[in-house]
């Protein structure tokens, strides 16, 4: 029997791995990936999270210095500079990395503990009984079973291990399909073009930016399964917060867990990771939410714009070092803000 199986090897996944690892806890970690994942769905870590890496000897590598982390001056919400220098203690920390090569320092940090990663193998069920999960897998030999103690989804948004757990994924979201995204860049470009999946094994992750995709488990643990990083929530990427939140998801779980293996706390413990991670999450939603109804301007805040017009220029809403919001009049109303981004017919 194994103490863990991680499903998902991304930087959540990993992140939660090195953590047991250091830990004495040696977990397999599933991913159906041949390899590394090769798409740059992340361009960098904003936070604490770049405070994390730090601490496990990782941000050296990733940074390419031996200087420690520094503090940013400067951050944005929904488009607009913020300024931090004056404000007390700021804690925003920026670490550009790409996801791919954080995801190859992750894997090599937790290889460095003996941790076991099978790319190639996928999770397809569990059974759960009273002391621990039976993890069947599809691997590149065939299909076999490993007998653990607790299960780890850590396999994004479209969570393989959520949904055989039967959790709940509540929240504002519709699914979209490859033909809505050929219809869209068809309706943008003026032509056809076809589009196809780069790994074909592997589930689509098709997100829409004409909606707002929230949702959080209705549970972050059931029984022996436990939820981190997008497994758990999904937010809009406004800001940047994912990679940030999955890493202190891991975290937080990580010595927790250690420590009910190792026999020295009650297996109750676990109940507060979600107690811990669930506000956490819910925060990033709202303020995700709130940063792009900022960059995606409807008729509402237009007309408010309208009206700042004639008001004295004191009085107008100022956006970043005090430069006021002016709206144009005959401009027509946009929604791609921050660039042209493909959105799907009718939204």
């Amino acid at each position: 029997m194994v103490d863990v199986v991680i499903a998902g090897a991304g930087p959540n996944g990993l992140m939660l791995a090195g953590e047991l690892g250091l830990a004495g806890i040696r977990p397999v970690v599933l991913d159906p990936m041949p390899g590394p994942d090769v798409e740059r769905r992340a361009n960098g870590i904003i936070g604490q999270g770049v405070r994390i890496l730090d601490h496990r000897g990782l941000y050296g590598t990733l940074a390419g210095t031996t200087e420690p982390p520094r503090l940013n001056p400067r951050a944005m919400f929904a488009a607009f500079p913020l300024e931090l220098t004056l404000v007390p203690d700021p804690q925003v920390f920026l670490l550009p990395v790409q996801q791919p090569r954080l995801v190859r320092v992750l894997a090599d940090w937790a290889r460095d503990y003996d941790v076991d990663i099978r790319w190639g193998h996928v999770l397809t069920g569990f059974d759960e009984h009273p002391d621990g999960v039976t993890v069947h897998v599809t691997g590149p030999d065939g299909r076999y079973d490993l007998s653990a103690e607790y299960l780890v989804g850590a396999d994004g948004g479209a969570s393989v291990t959520r949904k055989l757990a039967g959790i709940d994924f509540p929240g504002n979201d519709q699914p979209m399909s490859l033909a809505e995204l050929e219809a869209s860049a068809k309706r943008v470009l003026g032509a056809d073009v076809q589009f196809r999946p780069a790994h074909p094994d592997t589930p689509l992750d098709l997100r829409r930016f004409s909606g707002i995709n929230s949702r959080i488990a209705s549970r972050y643990q059931l029984g022996r399964v436990i939820l981190v990083g997008d497994a758990a929530h999904v937010h809009s990427p406004m800001g940047g917060p994912g990679l940030n939140l999955g890493l202190q998801d891991a975290v937080n779980l990580g010595w927790k867990l250690a420590a009910v293996l190792h026999g020295r706390v009650e297996a109750s413990l676990l109940a507060t990771y979600e107690a811990e991670r669930r506000p956490a999450a819910e925060r990033v939603i709202m303020h995700s939410r709130a940063q792009l109804a900022l960059v995606r301007p409807g008729p509402e805040v237009l007309r408010a714009g309208h009206r700042s017009e004639h008001r004295p220029p004191a009085e107008r809403p100022a956006v970043g070092g005090g430069e006021p919001l002016r709206h144009r009049p005959g401009r027509p109303p946009t929604r791609r803000a921050l660039g042209a981004r493909l959105r799907c017919p009718d939204r």
